[in-house]
């Protein structure tokens, strides 16, 4: 998952069935296949790491505060620093 991180991809058993199917030019249909089980490990991870509820439970307390009637106090009501002229209208 590229978007998330840069850096060296794990060392396992899975990995490196995708590495190989790369190298032999397999098919998507196989490289999809085994890119998406060797992925499955990080993403069971993630489910467990704290950082993760954090994250989404400010996500999730972003656009709750900027569906309301007046967002902008709700965002300064839930921590988020917003300029006093700030406006959501496009």
């Amino acid at each position: 998952m590229g978007h998330l991180s840069l850096r060296t991809l794990p060392r396992s058993h899975r990995w490196q069935e995708v590495v190989q199917l790369l190298e032999e030019e397999g098919s998507p249909k196989d490289m999809a296949q085994a890119s998406f089980e060797a992925a499955q490990t990080g993403h069971s991870q993630v489910a467990r790491d704290p950082r993760f509820g954090v994250t989404l439970t400010e996500i999730l307390a972003f656009v709750a505060s900027v569906r309301k009637k007046e967002p902008v106090q709700a965002l300064w009501e839930k921590g988020f620093a917003v300029s006093s002229d700030a406006s959501l209208s496009a």
